[in-house]
């Protein structure tokens, strides 16, 4: 029965998009509306019509938010393999420009903090990071906190995203062994 009657919902979400549509926006939110595609307005909080067929919308959290990266594995100035995580706290300041110079905000939010820290730990030897992160001292763990946020807000500033704080939530050494097998 549910087959016999899917070529009406194809009809109706068609002629859907010929129809204005509303939506509404959270205070927590912001949408981009692209108008043909060309002209990019930008939306704040309630209640708001589009067209589909004309106007892409793309809606996203721009309050403060905090994402916890997955360890990466990365490398001391002394050589030494290390397993980093890390935790970012970040807003979106400037949602068009966080739309249109990536093409997923987490994702490049995630590769660069990662690429700054990879470049903060391997400006480190091992010895220097864990005395730096390991310390229990509120003030000095702070200070390395400060340049690694320093660090990342560089890079994702360009991106219309302002990094309030980074911190180390992971930190270990670690042994990469390689398997070697035969193929004969």
């Amino acid at each position: 029965m549910e087959s016999a009657f899917a070529w009406l919902d194809r009809i109706l979400t068609f002629v859907g998009r010929f129809i204005p549509q509303p939506y509404i926006i959270k205070v927590t939110e912001r949408t981009v509306l692209f108008r043909f595609g060309k002209r990019i307005i930008l939306k704040g909080p309630g209640l708001h019509w589009h067209w589909p067929i004309t106007s892409p919308i793309e809606t996203m959290e721009v309050v403060e938010q905090a994402r916890e990266f997955n360890p990466a594995v990365l490398t001391t100035k002394d050589c030494r393999t290390v397993a980093v995580g890390f935790t970012l706290l970040y807003e979106i300041e400037d949602l068009i420009v966080a739309l249109t110079k990536t093409d997923s905000v987490l994702q490049t939010v995630g590769e660069l903090g990662e690429a700054a820290i990879a470049s903060v730990i391997a400006s480190h030897t091992f010895d220097e990071l864990l005395a730096e992160i390991g310390n229990q001292d509120k003030l000095h763990r702070g200070a390395f906190n400060k340049k690694l946020t320093r660090s990342v807000r560089r890079l994702v500033r360009k991106y219309g995203i302002k990094v309030k704080s980074c911190r180390i939530g992971n930190f270990a050494e670690c042994y990469v062994v390689r398997l070697i097998q035969s193929t004969a």
